[in-house]
């Protein structure tokens, strides 16, 4: 089993998030998992550094991004 260590949370802009996205936020603070926030511009630009151990979370279609990620 691979364990997440980083994770990356889609924000509204000025740091808002849904519900939902709150309740992620919080239970990767407990387990000491760093959130990186970004937007959906950052990632159609691929500008995550993502890798095998990352967690997305957000609100967007990934076939939109034109990349495919294979772990």
């Amino acid at each position: 089993m691979v364990k997440i260590t980083k994770a990356f949370m889609q924000e509204r802009g000025n740091g808002k998030l849904k519900h939902e996205e709150k309740l992620v936020a919080e239970e990767l603070e407990k387990r000491n998992i760093p959130i990186t926030f970004y937007t959906a511009k950052r990632i159609r630009r691929r500008q995550l550094p993502l890798c095998d151990r990352s967690l997305v979370v957000g609100d967007f279609n990934f076939s939109k991004v034109g990349r495919t990620f294979r772990f």
